[in-house]
């Protein structure tokens, strides 16, 4: 039982990182089209952490999903941009993880 709440633990200490990585990851990714690719960046609604809506964040998820960024052949970007989906990813299932250990704790 200990070990399976040191698990649970665990998991949900890596959601907290992967979260942290994955946003600060898409502000460098903003920051660097802001930088980089201004014109990119203003089509978007000027996406970025302090500077954000649901639309904004909206465009900005949809440019990076659909694989457009890859155009601009910037390796700096693609990094931020895959940095952000894999912590992304990471954080969804350590989440599941914590969740799945919960339920199952819960039920004993």
């Amino acid at each position: 039982m200990v070990a399976i709440d040191a698990l649970a633990f665990l998991a949900f200490v890596i959601a907290l990182l992967c979260a942290v990585i994955h946003l600060a990851a898409r502000e460098l990714a903003a920051s660097r089209l802001r930088k980089s690719h201004t014109d990119v960046w203003e089509r978007l609604g000027g996406p970025g952490l302090l500077r954000n809506s649901i639309s904004n964040q909206s465009n900005a998820a949809r440019y990076y999903r659909s694989g457009r960024y890859k155009e601009l052949n910037d390796r700096i970007l693609d990094r931020w941009i895959a940095i952000g989906r894999i912590s992304g990813i990471t954080f969804g299932l350590s989440l599941s993880i914590v969740v799945i250990i919960k339920l199952l704790l819960a039920h004993r």
